[in-house]
């Protein structure tokens, strides 16, 4: 009957979600995207060296300018806290458009925007950034 033509579309990073981890009063906003590459990027959030949740799965394409919204909650004490976003599942095939990263778009604490909390994961491994309780 001839030849059938199909088109591959990548929907794993088609719809931003929200999630809440950890418990308290005080909440961190992390807006989170990704270049997705054969499947989701993957990471963990931990706070002074404590991870809070379990392995998180970003779904909100960067390329779209979309972001998914993380609500961390916690009890921090006043002073500066350290955010680590650990990337725990890179890939790369060979090209710019077969590589998968993760993005911390922004951060927001209380009102206010976090300054330093624009990251971009393009390898496995954490990046830090501190917010001010």
């Amino acid at each position: 009957q001839g030849a059938q033509n199909f088109t591959f579309v990548d929907t794993a990073a088609s719809a931003p979600t929200s999630t809440s981890i950890g418990t308290g009063s005080d909440k961190l906003l992390l807006r989170i995207s990704q270049d997705a590459y054969q499947g989701d990027a993957q990471y963990t959030v931990s706070v002074d060296g404590k991870q809070i949740g379990g392995v998180l799965t970003a779904h909100a394409s960067h390329a779209a300018g979309q972001s998914d919204t993380v609500t961390v909650n916690g009890d921090w004490a006043s002073g500066g806290h350290t955010v680590a976003v650990n990337f725990l599942n890179d890939a790369w095939g060979g090209s710019a458009s077969l590589d998968r990263n993760l993005y911390v778009d922004s951060a927001t604490y209380g009102s206010a925007a976090v300054a330093d909390a624009h990251l971009s994961l393009a390898g496995q491994g954490a990046q830090n950034f501190t917010f001010f309780h």
